[in-house]
């Protein structure tokens, strides 16, 4: 099945192939598109989730790491999609990670020394911390 459409003022061609004859062609273009969706999470999670970094040998725990670095990239791109200034730009994973990690340090930071992050006087302050060393969208 041959796909056809416009991209920049450019028509674009490309050749979809499916061994079930009796599939309807919009149903192979959903199936391409889902396969390269779930190939996009995977290299997302390779690069920015550490899905290649566990040191687990068990069954359990390495189900569990999978699916923390996966459930971690969908969250990421969940929080890209609620954002409206965000949803059209290109997605910045890396950022997602750094704001998470500088997440969890802050809150460790809060617990320990019983600073409340949430008063009007130093929400400001931790806005600018949250967003410290992170990509400019």
């Amino acid at each position: 099945m041959a796909e056809l459409f416009q991209l920049k003022g450019k028509t674009i061609y490309r050749l979809l192939f499916s061994t079930d004859t009796t599939q309807a062609p919009i149903d192979v273009i959903d199936i391409y598109h889902t396969r390269f969706q779930i190939e996009f999470g995977f290299r997302d999670a390779k690069q920015f989730a550490r899905l290649e970094n566990s040191q687990a040998r068990t069954g359990n725990k390495l189900y569990f790491y999978f699916n923390t670095t996966l459930t971690t990239v969908n969250i990421a791109k969940v929080m890209k999609l609620s954002n409206p200034q965000t949803r059209e730009n290109s997605f910045p994973m890396a950022t997602y990670r750094i704001l998470f990690h500088t997440t969890l340090l802050l809150s460790r930071f809060f617990r320990m020394f019983a600073f409340n992050p949430n008063s009007i006087k130093n929400r400001q302050h931790v806005n600018k911390l949250l967003y410290f060393g992170s990509m400019a969208a």
